[in-house]
C-alpha cells in the first residue's frame, strides 16, 4: 500500500465516512489518562508487542510473554527472564541481545591511591587492554595519525602547557581522518585530584597559533636540491 502524499498547494477533500466510535468500559473510562499528560519513556523494544500478550511485572522489570517487548535492565532480565518467558524464549532473546555490537572503544585514565598513573582501553564486547608504558593512547578514526604525531613529539620532560599543546596538535592532525570533528575539549587531571579544563572556544586560540606557526614550512632551496638529486633509474635483474 502506498501512503498518501500531502500537497501544500492542494486542499484535502473532506472524508465522507463517519468518524469511528470506540467502546469503553466504565473501568477503562475511569483509568484513562489524557495523552498529553502521559510521561514519555525512551524504550528499545526487542520485538513488537502482541495484542494478546500477558503483561508481567516482577521487581520493577516488565516482560511481555509470547512475541511481546522486553522493558528491563540487563540484570533484571537475566534474573527474571527465564521464569517469565520460559526457557526457550529466554535463550532466544538472550542470544539476540548478546549479538548486538556497539562498536565503541573507551580509554580510561587516572591514578591509583598511591599516585601511580594508569591507562587502559575497553572495547566492545568487553575486552580489556592495558596501554603500553609510552605515556599516551589515541583511539578512533584519527587514532593512527594522532599516535604518529605523539610518537614524534612526546617526551616525559614536557611541562603541562607543552603536553597540552602536543596533545592538541595530535588531535588537529587527526581531524584529517573521515568522521573526526573539529570541536575539542581538553581536561587535565593531576594525582591530587585537581581538574582543569580548556573549553572548545578557547582551544581555537591554540589552533590558530598551531596553524600559523606549528606547521614547519618547506625550507627554501630544498626543492632544488631534491630535483638535482633525482636520477633516472632502471632495475636490472640477474639472469638465471
Amino acid at each position: 500500500m502506498t501512503p498518501p502524499i500531502a500537497h501544500p498547494d492542494r486542499a484535502a477533500a473532506p472524508d465522507p465516512r463517519p468518524a469511528p466510535t470506540k467502546r469503553t468500559t466504565p473501568n477503562q473510562t475511569r483509568n484513562q489518562t489524557p495523552p498529553a499528560s502521559r510521561p514519555h519513556r525512551s524504550r528499545v523494544p526487542i520485538a513488537a508487542a502482541n495484542s494478546r500478550s500477558q503483561l508481567k511485572r516482577t521487581r520493577g522489570a516488565i516482560f511481555m510473554s509470547g512475541s511481546g517487548s522486553i522493558l528491563a535492565s540487563a540484570e533484571a532480565f537475566r534474573r527474571e527472564g527465564r521464569r517469565c518467558l520460559g526457557k526457550a524464549e529466554f535463550k532466544r532473546r538472550l542470544r539476540q541481545i548478546d549479538g548486538i555490537s556497539l562498536g565503541t572503544t573507551f580509554v580510561v585514565a587516572g591514578f591509583e591511591p598511591t599516585g601511580v598513573a594508569r591507562m587502559f582501553e575497553i572495547a566492545d564486547p568487553g575486552t580489556f587492554e592495558e596501554c603500553p608504558p609510552m605515556g599516551f593512547r589515541a583511539i578512533g578514526a584519527g587514532g593512527t595519525i594522532a599516535t604518529s604525531s605523539l610518537i614524534a613529539s612526546y617526551t616525559t620532560s614536557l611541562t603541562v602547557p607543552e603536553l597540552v599543546y602536543r596533545t592538541c596538535e595530535a588531535k588537529f592532525l587527526g581531524e584529517s581522518a573521515l568522521g573526526v570533528g573539529r570541536k575539542t575539549f581538553v581536561l587535565v587531571v593531576t594525582a591530587d585530584g585537581r581538574q582543569r579544563a580548556i573549553r572548545p572556544a578557547d582551544v581555537e586560540s591554540i589552533r590558530a597559533i598551531w596553524e600559523s606557526k606549528g606547521h614547519p614550512p618547506i625550507p627554501t632551496g630544498v626543492t632544488n636540491t631534491i630535483e638535482g638529486a633525482l636520477r633516472d633509474w632502471k632495475w636490472t635483474w640477474p639472469k638465471s
